[in-house]
């Protein structure tokens, strides 16, 4: 498919854009940082391009692990390209290839600087190829955790079994995250939901919480100062007053063999950050039957 925002459009050049069939249709990640390595990258080739076109390709590598997959992101233009010392300043903080190119074009260049170390965190890292007046292509991967089913459906059901809410009742849902913030979303997410919730901010309080008042499900970050989720999550197992609640995991550590180790640990499933609402209530609408 082609588009054309602004400003392309305002520069008369054309935006293609192709996603390979082969790419799942869900995968587990972190949206908004993947989008903004795009962003900045195809912003930065539709700056540099005068004539021509930007083009995006997303495919994925062959590999043998099923359970993930590894996104190839492909940028090319035909731009005013550059030679093998302007690839090398490129991911320099507040750099570009000569003090022409930032007279001429504008920006500081820290884009591209942000951009790889985003995608670092991801496992990938932005690979370059320019030749000047030949235009320029970047190149990055990302592995992500394929999600076949519902991400709510990721539980091991002999821990943990959906809790029978009476009807008329809301849930009580317990959370715990050390961040204020964090209550504050977890507090309007379940109240949009219909659900009543308290925050507590470790793993230390969550267990005496729950061990001291009935709760529905308990919303878990996983790295909290005094004790972590993974361990209030093996204590309140190994308590039959509190071994079937169903505990889901909150967390920004969505690869494969981390959500493996949560579910082997005894959560009953795994929510990434940051948490959205309808992911969410998908998760829910799984564990808490009217």
């Amino acid at each position: 498919m082609t588009c054309c925002p602004p400003t392309a459009k305002a520069k008369n050049i054309e935006l293609k854009s192709e996603v390979s069939r082969d790419v799942p249709a869900q995968l587990i990640g972190d949206p908004l940082r993947l989008r903004q390595c795009i962003i900045n990258l195809v912003g930065n080739a539709i700056k540099f391009t005068s004539i021509g076109s930007v083009s995006l390709r997303i495919g994925i590598t062959s590999s043998l692990d099923p359970a993930n997959c590894r996104l190839v992101i492909h940028i090319s233009d035909t731009s005013i390209g550059m030679d093998e010392e302007g690839i090398s300043k490129l991911f320099q903080k507040f750099s570009q290839a000569d003090s022409s190119t930032t007279r001429r074009y504008g920006g500081s260049g820290l884009g591209l600087a942000i951009s790889q170390h985003l995608v670092r965190h991801m496992g990938g890292e932005i690979k370059a190829t320019s030749e000047p007046g030949k235009g320029s292509q970047f190149t990055f991967e990302a592995e992500l955790p394929i999600d076949k089913t519902d991400i709510a459906d990721s539980a091991n059901p002999v821990k943990s079994t959906p809790r029978s809410i009476e009807k008329g009742r809301s849930a009580r849902i317990l959370g715990a995250d050390d961040d204020r913030v964090n209550h504050m979303v977890f507090k309007q997410m379940i109240g949009l939901l219909g659900h009543e919730t308290v925050a507590v901010k470790n793993g230390q309080e969550a267990v005496t919480s729950a061990r001291n008042e009935e709760w529905d499900l308990i919303l878990m970050d996983v790295q909290m100062p005094v004790m972590d989720g993974v361990e209030a999550t093996r204590i309140l197992r190994s308590d039959p007053a509190t071994a079937s609640i169903p505990i889901i995991a909150v967390t920004a550590s969505i690869m494969s063999a981390e959500q493996s180790h949560y579910l082997d640990s005894g959560f009953s499933a795994v929510l990434p950050k940051p948490l959205r609402r309808e992911t969410l209530k998908s998760c829910l609408d799984h564990w808490l039957k009217a």
